[in-house]
């Protein structure tokens, strides 16, 4: 795997929130998908440790996008037992369209077998409420959901 280094989403969206990577961080996956209206970052360290970070608002070109990179992420776990771990930020997430949550939904309850366990926080309560149904529709168990970034990567790293 060919290691990049973290130059840039170090800020994210109009609130200014900050990537929780520091800058100089090895990556293994680091994208960015944008459309006029929203996207997304995701940056993947060596031990499996996935950031992605909305902002706008969401749209079906952004999941379809959000699946591809997804999977390109799931290529690179190694072995069967779900080894990434992943924090969310929807801090800067201006809505998404119900047909794209629950497409989102139908991939992750196919691809549950990746994640070890998914970090939320951020976001508007009624975006929050979609996520939370989203994952109720996936059956993820291994979810937890945050109002700030210090408390989901705490909930993150205990094992």
């Amino acid at each position: 795997m060919a290691l990049r280094t973290l130059h840039n989403h170090a800020r994210c969206g109009a609130t200014g929130w900050r990537n929780p990577l520091e800058l100089g961080t090895q990556l293994i996956y680091d994208q960015k998908f944008q459309t006029t209206e929203g996207g997304f970052t995701i940056v993947v360290t060596p031990d499996f440790l996935a950031t992605l970070s909305f902002f706008g608002k969401g749209s079906m070109d952004i999941t379809n996008a959000l699946i591809a990179m997804l999977e390109d992420v799931a290529a690179m776990v190694p072995g069967s037992e779900p080894k990434l771990r992943a924090i969310v930020n929807l801090g800067d997430l201006k809505g998404s369209p119900l047909r794209s949550q629950l497409v989102l939904g139908k991939w992750l309850f196919t691809r549950k077998d990746v994640a070890k366990k998914i970090a939320i926080y951020g976001g508007n309560p009624v975006e929050v409420k979609f996520t939370k149904a989203v994952m109720v529709i996936a059956r993820m168990d291994r979810v937890g959901f945050f109002a700030t970034e210090d408390e989901a990567r705490r909930w993150l790293m205990n094992p």
